[in-house]
């Protein structure tokens, strides 16, 4: 076939093919965003319906829980324990440090002594500062490891009246000793 139209005309029909052309490639892109938006619309009114009847649900479970009995005994219960927990954690924190003062007592002890027996008692107060009694026995390999063992103490910040029992003087090797002292306490 033949085609004797002039060139100016030519393009004018080319032009009308790609005008139509892209002219419904547009209206299809159109007709799909709009099906799309009706799609994503569609699925929100869904998902918002879905919500809106797990809400109520959960709302009924809810309440259907909160009315039964051994959850309001459970509270109480747990009420209870907040409070006892709460008297011991206060009670806890009012008491002395006595690990700091025995640690005091053991970085102060030659390796020659060796203790059998250690008690701390008599926590008393005097002008706001608090004190406890201990009372050490033990053996020493000689009488003068127990006298610097006694001297080390009396020098230590935070203890006090070293008193070395009498009886613990006597023998000059395999001393057996008891001593009392008072020892400040950290709150």
């Amino acid at each position: 076939m033949l085609n004797l139209l002039p060139e100016s005309e030519k393009r004018e029909i080319r032009f009308q093919k790609a005008l139509r052309t892209s002219l419904g490639f547009s209206i299809l892109v159109i007709i799909f965003f709009v099906f799309f938006t009706l799609f994503l619309w569609g699925f929100k009114f869904y998902l918002d319906s879905r919500v809106s009847i797990e809400k109520e649900k959960l709302a009924a479970e809810t309440k259907k829980f909160q009315s039964l009995p051994e959850l309001k005994n459970f509270q109480k219960i747990i009420e209870f324990a907040n409070r006892e927990f709460l008297e011991f954690h206060n009670f806890y924190q009012s008491q002395p440090n006595i690990t700091e003062a025995l640690k005091e007592i053991s970085e102060t002890c030659p390796e020659s002594i060796y203790f059998t027996m250690l008690s701390f008692d008599n926590i008393s107060k005097q002008k706001g500062e608090v004190f406890g009694k201990v009372s050490l026995s033990g053996y020493a390999k000689t009488r003068e490891d127990l006298f610097s063992f006694k001297k080390a103490l009396e020098k230590r910040k935070g203890i006090y009246e070293v008193d070395v029992v009498p009886r613990s003087w006597q023998e000059p090797r395999n001393v057996s000793f008891a001593l009392n002292l008072k020892i400040k306490l950290q709150i």
